[in-house]
């Protein structure tokens, strides 16, 4: 049978492309669910991050049978900052299979030249801000929460197609029991006079946010294809991590009495999720 590659819409086939990595990781061990009601919140069209970004999701056909998944999104903010012609894809789930994988990139990038972009980069699950970057090494290793996974065989298609790694995204471990080291306890001496740490005032939750938003922008402004946090995205981040922690798990650090930094500790939620199958309801919670 030959692959047949069609976009999704929201009232049509949406579910499929959720759902599909239940098949594709079935006999993964380190593969961990996500909440179904998390995937279909992040794809609502009424999600703040749809108001810069537009996006198409492809899904591959063998006859009845589902066997593939991608997306093409355009970030409008990118060209604000300078960026033109990039288009990003991600959400690249498929089997092992060379033409399937050639069919959904090739969708995708036509997509996304049919809308001017003359380079294509990926993956983003959807955005920068978001799960990002093509697992190469640890397959074993479970993801942590908002990292992303993959299959095994999924960047030698990507290889195949012509892609090139653009930068490398790395994640470390550290044990929360160490020794600091002597030129930080000196640093933390030095500003003890000026600087002083505060929880998340949860009473003016939006206002932090805000607050939060500009620092994040501010500070991650020379990252790689860094695109600036709208304060609508950030608030409703914020009271969706608000739902799993605590407020003095977001620290404010004010350096003279105005915000300087904030530090946020997630919870691995992924540890607590693992064996949910996507479903909170009905013993979940």
């Amino acid at each position: 049978l030959t692959v047949d590659v069609r976009p999704v819409s929201p009232d049509r086939d949406l579910d499929t492309l959720i759902r599909l990595p239940w098949r594709l990781y079935a006999d993964d061990p380190a593969w961990v669910p996500p909440l179904l009601m998390d995937r279909r919140q992040s794809l609502d069209p009424k999600h703040p991050f749809f108001r810069e970004v537009d996006w198409q999701g492809f899904l591959a056909w063998r006859g009845e049978q589902c066997v593939g998944r991608i997306s093409a999104q355009i970030d409008r903010r990118y060209e604000a900052l300078g960026v033109e012609g990039l288009g990003l894809f991600g959400m690249l789930d498929a089997d092992d299979d060379a033409e399937v994988h050639a069919a959904l990139l090739a969708a995708a990038e036509a997509w996304l030249a049919e809308r001017g972009c003359t380079r294509v980069e990926g993956p983003f699950n959807l955005g920068v801000n978001q799960e990002l970057g093509q697992l190469v090494e640890g397959f074993e290793t479970p993801p942590f929460f908002m990292m992303a996974h993959g299959l095994r065989w999924t960047p030698g298609y990507l290889d195949a197609a012509g892609y090139e790694k653009a930068t490398d995204l790395l994640a470390y471990q550290v044990y929360s029991q160490f020794d600091r080291p002597a030129a930080m306890v000196r640093v933390v001496e030095r500003a003890s006079n000026r600087m002083k740490l505060r929880t998340l005032d949860r009473a003016r939750a939006e206002d932090e946010f805000r607050t939060m938003c500009s620092i994040f922008n501010d500070a991650w402004s020379n990252n790689w294809r860094f695109v600036p946090f709208g304060e609508d995205e950030m608030i409703t981040i914020g009271k969706e991590m608000l739902m799993v922690i605590d407020a003095d798990q977001i620290q404010i650090a004010e350096v003279d009495g105005e915000p300087a930094a904030f530090c946020v500790l997630l919870p691995n939620i992924n540890e607590a999720i693992a064996d949910l199958n996507g479903r909170l309801a009905p013993f979940g919670w």
